[in-house]
């Protein structure tokens, strides 16, 4: 092969070397483009997720928040301590000289007032602590209309975590639940309503605990927003501490502790620990193999702690992606970048072949000049002379060529005169009267003169070439000295 390659010639080898470093220099940067194509959009959803996160966790606080404080304000309105105070009191309320009837109507009318201006919140509650946490009094929100319980529709919460929680509050306290599905009378409700919950402690003035302000908030818009599509490819998730999804792309996997089966991100994300985020940062990126999809998963995850006084409870915000997205989206601009590195490629092949050729061209003339010259021809066309190192190898052929000439010259005028000389001395062997043999060092006979031929009956072809032995027999004795003395 490499002597395939040396024929092709030098203009050729020249041009398929640079056509080598063009394609390895281009495919060189065709890789780091693609590499950083890549890690751009990469940085690009990954900054895409983060911001997402940050602004619906911020969102999801500020809702949380709203609900620790408008629970407050509901706790401190004056039906409340009123009613507590008919209740000690047989039904009336000596501060205020109203029955608990007219006390209960207040708050009905407080808390019907409440869910009309505020939509998110789907039921309100007062509930005591005797009777096993018996509500005294329910307003729910429910298909467009305001509806308050009475007699058997009144429910016992004492069972209840946020109720069994909130006795354990001080004054002045407010718990906040975990989320899960709304039950109604220990059944979940249909169609499912994702709820939080607020409930400040009540106590009566000597400071004994007298029941609790309940606020049930439908914090299903909110995962919605999680939810809604903040770029293609990239999906929202909410877990709680336990990492239960309550939001997940596939709805049938949300909320699996209140249906029978749970669905948690342990499970589905196992090689990445979500747990150990840390308290100051609260915000993790991370990689790693996806269960199902058996997919590289880029996620980004980050806490939202609804508790200000027990960071230990939280909901965890996951936004994540899989590897083929970005894979996907730069297919479209590496076959771009390939079309356009070959048509270039093929550009900047075409200019160097016209350029090498241009270039070339006057050493082609001059080997074959050479050539020529080589063949004794002196008819030669020179390239039209230049400035560059082309120029004076054309100067320096010329300067050769005139001393070959020149040469020629001389030697011709030499062999005109060898020739003369050679007819003469000729001449003289022949017109010699005597015999004259020329042998060479080694006793070769190569030359007589026609006097020898005669003396020794030879014809020249069977002299020639012979020692000059031959020539001294017995029977020419008598010739020797006289033969010895013209032997040259």
């Amino acid at each position: 092969m490499i002597d395939s390659i040396r024929n092709l010639g030098l203009r050729n080898r020249v041009f398929l070397t640079i056509l080598g470093i063009i394609l390895l220099v281009g495919s060189l940067l065709y890789f780091k483009v693609q590499y950083d194509q890549r890690q751009a959009l990469h940085n690009s959803y990954l900054s895409i997720a983060q911001n997402a996160l940050d602004n619906r966790s911020q969102h999801l606080i500020i809702r949380i928040e709203n609900l620790r404080n408008q629970t407050r304000f509901l706790s401190q309105t004056p039906p409340v301590q009123a009613i507590a105070r008919a209740i000690k009191n047989n039904g009336f309320d000596q501060l205020e000289g109203n029955s608990r009837s007219i006390w209960e109507q207040r708050l009905k009318d407080i808390f019907k007032a409440f869910l009309q201006a505020n939509p998110f919140y789907f039921q309100l509650r007062y509930i005591g602590v005797a009777d096993n946490g018996k509500e005294l009094i329910r307003v729910d929100y429910k298909n467009d209309q305001i509806i308050t319980a009475t007699g058997e529709q009144l429910q016992s919460k004492g069972d209840e975590k946020y109720f069994i929680e909130t006795l354990k509050m001080s004054e002045g306290e407010i718990y906040i639940s975990d989320v899960t599905l709304n039950r109604e009378f220990g059944v979940v409700q249909l169609p499912h309503v994702r709820t939080i919950r607020a409930s400040v402690p009540v106590f009566t003035p000597d400071g004994e605990l007298f029941g609790m302000v309940v606020a049930n908030m439908d914090i299903g818009p909110v995962f919605d927003l999680v939810m809604s599509q903040i770029r293609p490819g990239i999906k929202g998730y909410v877990s709680n501490q336990e990492g239960d999804f309550l939001v997940h792309p596939y709805p049938e996997k949300t909320f699996g502790f209140d249906l029978g089966k749970r669905y948690r991100w342990q499970d589905e994300m196992p090689s990445t620990d979500l747990h150990n985020l840390s308290q100051k940062k609260d915000k993790l990126v991370s990689t790693h193999s996806h269960l199902e999809q058996e997919d590289l998963l880029h996620a980004v995850a980050g806490k939202v702690y609804f508790d200000k006084d027990r960071p230990d409870r939280y909901m965890l915000l996951i936004y994540s992606f899989p590897e083929s997205l970005i894979e996907n989206e730069t297919v479209a601009f590496r076959n771009l970048m390939l079309l356009g590195f070959f048509v270039l490629t093929f550009l900047l092949g075409i200019i160097m072949y016209v350029m090498l050729k241009k270039i070339f061209s006057p050493l082609t003339q001059l080997t074959n000049g050479a050539s020529a010259i080589a063949e004794g021809r002196h008819d030669i066309e020179f390239p039209k002379g230049t400035s560059d190192e082309v120029g004076y190898l054309v100067s320096a052929f010329q300067y050769m060529l005139k001393g070959i000439t020149s040469q020629e010259q001389k030697v011709a005028t030499l062999y005109e005169e060898l020739k003369r000389s050679e007819v003469y001395a000729n001449h003289i062997i022949e017109s010699t009267p005597q015999g004259i043999i020329v042998a060479d060092t080694n006793g070769q006979i190569v030359r007589v003169n026609k006097i020898v031929l005669l003396m020794f009956g030879y014809d020249e072809d069977e002299i020639l070439g012979q020692s000059v032995e031959l020539l001294m027999p017995e029977k020419n004795s008598s010739q020797i000295i006289e033969l010895t003395m013209s032997i040259i």
